[in-house]
């Protein structure tokens, strides 16, 4: 048995093996969850709460994508636009559907896409030919259009109570007259 440990050796298997186990965590950090990625411009009418960089984008409920950035559109102030990256392999066409979906309570929300007609061409093929960014239009969130409607039925509700206090206070006097 050897009682001199060979210390070059054993440094050099160390640092080959630090070395491989850097590569190999930064190549699994760039190469991403989508083999090959292509970029979608969702515009969002309305409200785009809940919606944020790293926000999940669902086709049919399969995570196909996240959410790069969120801005508003300048020369349309009613409208936010989610920049997304998505797998190119997804088969979103011009008949593409897309939503705001809820993520719970406290989860964040996500962009939901489903349906299209698979004769249809790609949408990515026709951006690719046009030299643009592929883009979709999303539906106002179904939390949005509750609230709305809330608001309205409570402003409704203000409305009738006021008249009913207004009218309870004209016809107080007379009726203690009787």
């Amino acid at each position: 048995m050897e009682t001199k440990a060979n210390y070059v050796a054993v440094g050099i298997f160390t640092l080959v093996a630090l070395a491989v186990a850097f590569a190999f965590v930064y190549w699994t950090a760039t190469r991403g969850d989508f083999a090959e990625a292509a970029d979608l411009r969702i515009r969002i009418v309305g409200s785009a709460s809940g919606i944020g960089r790293g926000s999940a984008v669902l086709f049919n409920g399969v995570r196909v994508g996240e959410v790069k950035r969120v801005f508003i559109d300048l020369d349309h102030p009613n409208q936010a636009v989610a920049d997304t990256q998505v797998d190119r392999s997804t088969p979103i066409t011009k008949s593409t559907q897309a939503d705001i979906g809820i993520g719970g309570l406290t989860g964040p929300s996500s962009i939901d896409l489903r349906g299209g007609d698979p004769n249809e061409p790609s949408l990515f093929d026709l951006a690719d030919e046009a030299g643009t960014t592929a883009e979709i239009t999303a539906r106002p969130s179904a939390v949005s259009n509750l609230l709305e409607s809330a608001q309205g039925i409570f402003t409704k509700a203000d409305e009738v109570l006021s008249g009913l206090d207004s009218f309870v206070k004209e016809v107080r006097d007379p009726l203690k007259d009787t």
